[in-house]
């Protein structure tokens, strides 16, 4: 984990003390949540968030700075405050209620759709960075479509 979250985290400074915490998955520390998908839920009429704790613990009714990946620390521009309405665990297509989520672990989020587009982070700490956004390198595996002949 150490060597993804200097990666991962964009804060400057290597003293940083969310850093640190996210380094060493300290479920203690500043709540560092990166979320990188949208899922509907089973009635379509809300999204769970799906993400990764880095550190501190995940409870549903905690509120959060929820920070999209255009965000400038110090500005309030990319900035929105919400609060965790339930934390869920997905397993297969079964959704279960958790009370928490510590560092490590993978968790969906409700109460936080209306501040997300797609990935962003949530966080606890008034002076954090954001999480970088994934960027995937995938090549176009069909190039051609191909249909049947009608007859």
């Amino acid at each position: 984990m150490k060597y993804r979250a200097e990666y991962l985290y964009s804060g400057e400074s290597a003293e940083d003390t969310i850093l640190t915490q996210m380094q060493q998955n300290d479920p203690k520390g500043e709540l560092m949540v990166f979320v990188s998908k949208m899922v509907p839920t089973a009635d379509s009429s809300r999204f769970y968030a799906l993400g990764r704790v880095f550190s501190g613990t995940l409870l549903h009714g905690t509120k959060v700075k929820v920070l999209d990946e255009n965000y400038k620390p110090g500005s309030k521009e990319g900035c929105i405050y919400a609060t965790v309405s339930r934390t869920y665990l997905m397993m297969g297509k079964q959704v279960e209620t958790v009370e928490s989520v510590p560092a490590g672990g993978i968790a969906l989020i409700l109460g936080v759709d209306h501040a997300l587009n797609k990935t962003g982070t949530i966080t606890t700490s008034e002076g954090a960075h954001c999480i970088r956004p994934l960027k995937h390198a995938i090549s176009p595996i069909v190039r051609v479509a191909v249909s049947c002949k009608k007859q």
